[in-house]
């Protein structure tokens, strides 16, 4: 019997480990696409073409991916290099042209306008949308980040000492930014109001008198994939400074398929996330920077799958992702409510036995008192209200929930005043919705 135990023992090691392998596999030998890449609504990957080498002068194309047929077509061509596109909320794509200091943007019914934006726009290179179709776009020459609304106004966002050629841009799931820069290791956060904070430190290659750090990153159910374009690896941050290796060995200057950490992936630069996570796909160059520094062709596209089987990955399910929707749909009828002076509405996003904890006043019990607690003044009037989620965490029929939030009131004698406080909500889910048990809440002066 004991015998059998250590035969057990022996044999569950490796079969534990085959059934969280995480591989590294090349789909495409050479794609012809060097810059970044883009997840399509339908599933399909644009693939962009920053060009066959650093310093081409020669136009570029971009591609579409099939991964479920493998077929490639052309998706537009003309570019003056092609690295970060995002998809907008009509199905626009748009394209930065690191080169020409522009925006392309391809129409629903893919017409290209290749000059869509050009103000204010130093080798634009990440891009990312936002919940208004706003457009936000990293300046790699200029070191900030730049806002487009849809009437094409270009705005500054963000900008910082820390910047330091900002290439990939993603956004999660509550609205935050993270970058990451080409001169060295950092990737950055960069909130609601546009400041920017250390989020981690990645390795980076030093090479004579500058650094080659990451290349492009992506956010994906509460943690960003990042490559690091110059020692030509694969991490995970799942929160601030909280790093995990996930493929690719360090410095191995080659493309090699296999088992995730024994991979390697030269000048890797492109990364997305598939729905479900579990997947990823990555674009590298064949030349390593040994090689030839400069080359950026051929450029095989390779696909890590496996993901979600790593054990600081998460990788959430259609109940979580529906929840997570749920609440953040609650959370904007309720501002909105709050603006139109729908004070029953807004009584009745809490359960029966609801509690509201507002600063510096007395815990208070039950939509009736909550109702009146929420009534304002006469002559004043809440006229912008907004949440911005930190995190959704959901526990089964209950969920926790923080962040920040902020508004305008304009009072009786017609002044506006601005005001932002932080919170917590403890919600529980009643009758196939999601309700607020506990809302806690107070100010914040900054």
């Amino acid at each position: 019997m004991l015998r059998l135990y250590f035969l057990l023992l022996i044999c569950w090691g490796p079969l534990t480990q085959l059934i969280g392998q995480i591989n590294v596999m090349t789909v495409i030998p050479d794609c012809s696409a060097s810059g970044g890449l883009t997840l399509a609504p339908d599933g399909s990957i644009i693939l962009s073409d920053f060009g066959t080498s650093l310093n081409q002068k020669d136009t570029t194309a971009i591609y579409c991916y099939q991964p479920k047929t493998g077929q490639i077509t052309t998706y537009g061509s003309g570019f003056i290099g092609a690295s970060g596109g995002t998809f907008g909320l009509d199905g626009s794509f748009y394209q930065a042209n690191p080169r020409g200091n522009r925006i392309s943007r391809r129409s629903p019914d893919g017409q290209w306008e290749m000059a869509w934006a050009s103000d204010s726009l130093n080798i634009p290179i990440g891009m990312t949308t936002g919940d208004s179709g706003e457009v936000y776009v990293c300046n790699c020459a200029a070191n900030n980040i730049v806002r487009i609304d849809p009437d094409r106004k270009v705005s500054l966002f963000a900008s910082d000492t820390l910047f330091n050629c900002p290439n990939g841009l993603t956004r999660d799931g509550y609205g935050n930014l993270y970058a990451c820069n080409f001169n060295d290791g950092r990737v950055l956060r960069i909130n609601w109001e546009g400041k920017v904070e250390p989020w981690a430190t990645l390795p980076s290659l030093p090479a004579g008198s500058i650094t080659l750090g990451n290349g492009h990153l992506t956010w994906h159910d509460g943690q960003l994939f990042v490559v690091t374009i110059g020692t030509g690896e694969l991490y995970v941050v799942t929160g601030k400074d909280q790093i995990h290796h996930l493929a690719g060995q360090a410095n191995a200057m080659r493309n090699t398929d296999g088992v995730a950490r024994e991979s390697g992936f030269s000048k890797p630069n492109g990364l997305i996330a598939t729905r479900t996570g579990d997947t990823l796909y990555l674009n590298c160059s064949g030349p390593s920077w040994q090689e030839n520094p400069m080359a950026l062709h051929p450029a095989p596209l390779r696909m890590i799958s496996g993901v979600c089987s790593a054990e600081y990955v998460q990788c959430h399910d259609a109940v979580t992702k529906e929840a997570i929707k749920a609440i953040r749909a609650n959370t904007i009828a309720f501002s909105q409510a709050y603006m139109r002076g729908d004070y029953e509405f807004m009584a009745n996003a809490y359960l029966p036995d609801g509690k509201i904890l507002p600063g510096g006043a007395s815990i208070i019990t039950g939509r009736k008192a909550i109702h009146q607690r929420w009534v304002e003044p006469a002559g004043t009037k809440t006229i912008f209200h907004k949440v911005h989620h930190e995190e959704i965490k959901i526990l089964g029929d209950e969920a926790y929930d923080y962040g920040y939030y902020e508004g305008k009131t304009r009072r009786e004698d017609g002044s506006v005043v601005a005001w932002k406080g932080k919170y917590v909500i403890v919600w529980k889910k009643a009758d196939q919705d999601w309700k607020m048990y506990l809302d806690i809440w107070n100010r914040v002066n900054e």
